[in-house]
């Protein structure tokens, strides 16, 4: 095996430094929003207990507002956090609705 010197670039660092940094796979942040406990339980009594299934753009505005004061939280956290759940819902209810006639329930609360 042949050693190579090593060239400066014209960053100042090494050719070969710079091969193995291209050829290292970038790992992406973890950019995902976690809702706090605070903020998960406010989300929750809006949509289950007042009924707010498809906030208007002003009131996600209003809602990412007053969680703020919880954590960290964005207009499009609060807008994607309804329309997962609605989505989930959805497919719940057709999961239920594909069960048949005399089959067990106790699979779909696991």
């Amino acid at each position: 095996m042949e050693l190579q010197a090593q060239q400066p670039t014209e960053e100042g660092g090494s050719i070969q430094a710079a091969r193995s940094s291209a050829n290292t796979p970038i790992r992406p942040t973890n950019n995902r929003w976690t809702p706090t406990p605070d903020q998960l339980r406010i989300l929750q009594v809006l949509y289950y207990d007042k009924v707010l299934k498809c906030p208007t753009p002003e009131q996600i505005q209003e809602i990412c507002l007053n969680l703020q004061q919880y954590g960290q939280i964005e207009d499009k956290n609060v807008f994607f956090w309804f329309q997962n759940l609605k989505a989930l819902e959805r497919q719940k209810l057709k999961e239920f609705q594909n069960v048949p006639v005399g089959g067990s329930l106790d699979l779909l609360w696991c």
